[in-house]
């Protein structure tokens, strides 16, 4: 029988008791004999119901609502899947014994399957065990794989551990060996919805996708029809090519599933029958499933599991701007950024290893080592930036090609990747991104992770205060490392690359203490605690919904329900190999998206001396200043989400769906994103529009800009001029901002203004109609502040009525105009006005609050 049409907080009115039986398709009839009751038993919340005769497993939630609910050994339409059938297993359980070949290009990666040996479908189910909660699961009379369900960190975490069964292959019969693959299918209905999936640039809403969990390069530009290798398909990405898929969705019914395994897995969801989703993975698995019944609950307790975000340090929130091409050069952007008064907190530079011109691309040299070429005072270029209050961040990724000076320093000792049946010291080469043979350094032989970890330490040596740690996805399946086959090492080898990453900041940091970081792009579960910063990785420089500017929203979205929290993107983006380079349009659009953006970083891209920058025009440095500006003063809010994001897993960036479950037209939005949970994103992605559609979920919308306050849920055309972006505050919503004139975050002392320039003055965006609270990062001197509907009034601040201020503005005093109070206050207290009250506590009581309030 059908499911209801259910919104995510209803979920649990659908059963009253766990003795339920679901029938998938149709029920026994009346002449049928009467099949066994469903076994069931309890795991914390969760209970586990299984019709032992026809292998029905479903797991119910508290109140008995179906949250993996369970199909029969027949299709969920009714039809009899084949034991034989090569098509996509319709039933609760089948397994497969299937020997897959890699084949990788430029870390891109075709995968064929033998498909020889068929589906073998699950056709009976026993439980067993103390506590009644292990599944043996029969196809036929062979008993071939079993689950032994149990309670995780705590009652709302169901742990259910996966194996094979009775003449399974064994798993370490090499990389080109069959293993034994499980399909796990569940009921869908016309409310289901899914999201997450790690760095997915196709959308935001998984229903109707079938999702390839593999790491690898994201290409160049992409052919969004397929995941089959057609075509240049080493060139060319395929649809859910990422650099950071994730064995893990968000489900409208009220939890979050991580399949904890590295191999390479699939999610069909609702997209090869309307009725039916699969979970295909190779076993052995862990499926955890974590209970909200709230999207925030869910994905609190997925992070606090797998690993809540870093904060990093503080400078990370102000602009950062790239310089190459020497010191000269790199001097006179720094420079010239304190000359126009464009905030900057970060000068990062890709070629201090070294950089050739081939025609108009500019492409790094492969080396470990500083080029003294180029950068013959590296040192001296470092006490320059940091007196100037900038971060200086450089470039590494984990290739050693073979032409390099750390080939002698790692193959002779078998640091690199090596060729199965040849021993470690023979290393296993590929082509690189250069076109150059080149192998990766073995990230699990402790020599080889000592060996890298000290070059890292060598660059902070240096004056170097972190770095983009590149790549990650590209380690061949066939390799042979020190900890095992490639095969098995694949999707795990970035964490290994952030790893070492950690141990050369972290020590560095230990001795004395200076702020560091590095960022990355690929990544696997458990990134989140290791990356200080996640970038959105290269995309083209262009509006198309494949590979440009519309795909960093969605990358943004599916990582932050990872707990990837510190986010951006290469601003005007990086690749332009088969595409024109940036234009001005570009570059305007990207830069107000990166201003609202965790991180705000420019990008020369390839062909830097063809692509648009801030330095192009007059208009173009102007309009840079005046968003970096807006970025930096965002700082206070962004660095508050931060530590939330740390504290309870909930990213800055969000779906609408985090923030809106119950509500059906959030979950497929792609082109907006929320900021924390009051601010609403809408960047122009599309080249010559000067308006947009925005769609504003249920509450009361403020256009940040000014205006009319809008009630949504509702659909509004929003004037965007080529130097604008659509931005909505819900009712409830507190920002704070620094006041202008901060112009860098670093904190070690230099010339430049830093944060301790505005100290506790803060200028506090308040939009009321609703109750709201916010809190600062910790080292902010314990700022906060409230916000409740109160009786309307004259203005008052603790109680004593605010005159209108003179030209001078001296606090205390308000300002009216329509729709919004504007107070310039001093210390803590509350302030009433049109039907709000609003509180700011902490700090200093001399220090300066301008609290705008739009009502």
């Amino acid at each position: 029988m059908a499911r209801p049409s259910l919104t995510f907080l209803s979920l649990g009115s659908l059963f009253g008791v766990v003795g339920v039986v679901v029938c998938a398709g149709a029920c026994s009839s009346a002449s049928s004999p009467s099949p066994a009751p469903p076994v069931s038993f309890g795991v914390g919340v969760f209970a586990v119901q299984v019709t032992t005769g026809t292998a029905n497993l479903s797991v119910l939630g508290p109140g008995g609502a179906p949250l993996l609910q369970g199909l029969d050994s027949s299709t969920a339409v009714g039809t009899p899947q084949s034991m034989n059938d090569d098509a996509p297993p319709m039933t609760g359980f089948a397994v497969r014994d299937l020997a897959t070949a890699y084949k990788m290009q430029y870390g891109s990666f075709a995968a064929t399957d033998d498909t020889s040996k068929p589906w073998q479908v699950v056709t009976r189910a026993a439980v067993s065990g103390a506590s009644a909660s292990n599944v043996d699961l029969y196809a036929g009379s062979t008993r071939v794989a079993a689950i032994a369900f149990a309670r995780g960190d705590e009652d709302q975490h169901l742990v259910a551990t996966l194996t094979a069964g009775d003449g399974a292959p064994a798993l370490d019969g090499g990389p080109a060996a069959p293993r034994r693959r499980i399909s796990w299918g569940f009921a869908c209905d016309a409310s289901d919805q899914f999201a997450g999936f790690g760095a997915q640039t196709w959308g935001v809403d998984a229903r109707g996708e079938t999702i390839p969990i593999w790491a690898q390069e994201e290409g160049i530009g992409k052919d969004l029809t397929t995941d089959d290798p057609t075509g240049i398909w080493y060139v060319v990405g395929r649809r859910h090519s990422a650099y950071m898929p994730l064995p893990e969705f968000l489900s409208r019914r009220g939890f979050f599933a991580v399949a904890d395994n590295a191999q390479r897995s699939t999610f069909a969801l609702c997209s090869e029958s309307s009725t039916v989703a699969r979970m295909e993975l190779e076993l052995p698995v862990t499926l955890n499933l974590f209970y909200g019944p709230t999207p925030h609950e869910a994905v609190s307790r997925a992070t606090a599991h797998f690993g809540r975000p870093r904060v990093p340090p503080a400078f990370a929130f102000a602009p950062w701007n790239d310089a190459i091409f020497g010191s000269a050069n790199v001097r006179r952007v720094a420079t010239k950024l304190r000359q126009v008064g464009a905030p900057s907190s970060v000068i990062w530079t890709e070629d201090w290893r070294g950089g050739t011109w081939s025609g108009d691309s500019y492409t790094l040299e492969e080396e470990w080592d500083v080029d003294r070429t180029l950068y013959p005072d590296f040192e001296d270029v470092a006490k320059d930036l940091h007196a100037g209050g900038f971060k200086w961040l450089v470039y590494f990724n984990s290739f050693v090609e073979q032409d390099s000076k750390a080939w002698p320093e790692t193959a002779p000792s078998g640091y690199l990747i090596g060729q199965a049946g040849n021993g470690a010291t023979t290393p296993y080469t590929f082509t690189d991104a250069k076109f150059q043979p080149a192998s990766m350094v073995d990230l699990t032989n402790p020599a080889a992770v000592t060996w890298a970890a000290g070059k890292l330490s060598a660059a902070i040596a240096l004056g170097a205060d972190g770095w983009m740690g590149d790549y990650g996805e590209w380690l061949p399946t066939d390799a042979v490392l020190t900890g095992g086959l490639g095969l098995d090492l694949h999707n795990t080898y970035p964490l290994l690359w952030q790893q070492t990453q950690r141990k050369a900041l972290d020590t560095a940091i230990a001795a004395d203490g200076v702020q560091r970081l590095s960022f990355v792009r690929s990544g696997w579960l458990g990134t989140a605690a290791l990356a200080d910063v996640f970038w959105a990785g290269d995309q083209r420089t262009d509006f198309e919904i494949d590979d440009g500017l519309p795909t960093v929203l969605p990358i943004g979205a599916g990582v932050s329900l990872a707990g990837v929290s510190t986010f951006g993107s290469d601003i005007a983006g990086y690749q332009s190999a088969t595409n024109p380079t940036s234009t001005k349009e570009l570059f305007f659009r990207w830069t107000e998206l990166g201003a609202f953006s965790p991180v705000m970083r420019t990008h020369h891209g390839t062909e830097p001396a063809l692509e648009w920058s801030w330095e192009s025009d007059d208009d173009s440095t102007a309009h840079w200043v005046r968003y970096a500006k807006l970025h930096m003063s965002l700082a206070p809010m962004m660095r508050g989400l931060a530590q939330a994001a740390h504290d309870t897993g909930i990213s800055i960036w969000r779906p609408l769906a985090l923030e809106f479950p119950v509500d059906d037209a959030s979950w497929p939005v792609a082109d907006e994103i929320m900021v924390g949970s009051g601010l609403l994103v809408a960047p122009v992605q599309t080249a010559g529009q000067t308006s947009r559609n925005v769609y504003l979920p249920p509450g009361v919308w403020f256009p940040w800009s000014g205006g009319s306050s809008v009630p949504g849920p509702a659909n509004v055309v929003a004037p965007a001029p080529v130097t604008e972006i659509p931005v909505y505050a819900l009712a409830g919503t507190i920002v704070p901002t620094y006041p202008d004139g901060v112009q860098t975050l670093v904190v070690e002392p230099s010339l430049a203004a830093n944060a301790e320039h505005a100290g506790q003055d803060r200028i506090v965006y308040v939009f009321a109609g609703e109750n709201g609270a916010f809190t600062e990062a910790p080292d902010a001197g314990g700022l906060s502040y409230t916000l409740s509907v109160a009786a309307q009034g004259p203005a008052t601040w603790n109680g004593t009525p605010l005159p209108s201020c003179d030209a001078n503005l001296d606090a205390p005093c308000v300002q009216t105009a329509t729709g919004q109070t504007t107070a310039y206050v001093t210390g803590s207290g509350t302030l009433v006005t049109n039907g709000a009250r609003f509180t700011a506590s902490g700090g200093w009581g001399t220090r300066k609050v301008t609290v705008v309030l739009r009502y």
